[in-house]
């Protein structure tokens, strides 16, 4: 696996935190008597959830796409390497 599939991985464990914190704040919710406290907790909540699912929908589109790229990467960088010889001006004597 490589350092992209590593920020895929990344970004799981971050939604795994962010779904604990919605947890709690639900939680916390449901022992508030206010109403505007309540609305104010399922709005946190709700962005909890998003935010969630925004991160773990990136970590798996970078995991799988990390595996498609390595090999191009790789040929992108021995291409480069072989025509800057070519791009520098030649020297007349």
């Amino acid at each position: 696996m490589g350092a992209f599939g590593f920020i895929g991985m990344g970004a799981i464990l971050n939604t795994a935190i962010l779904l604990a914190g919605c947890y709690f704040v639900l939680f916390v919710n449901r022992k508030v008597n206010e109403k505007v406290l309540k609305n104010f907790g399922y709005g946190v909540a709700g962005f909890l959830c998003l935010a969630a699912l925004v991160m773990f929908i990136s970590g798996i589109y970078v995991s799988l796409k990390s595996h498609e790229r390595s090999p191009m990467m790789m040929q992108d960088m021995m291409r480069s390497q072989m025509q800057q010889p070519m791009q520098q001006p030649m020297m007349r004597r």
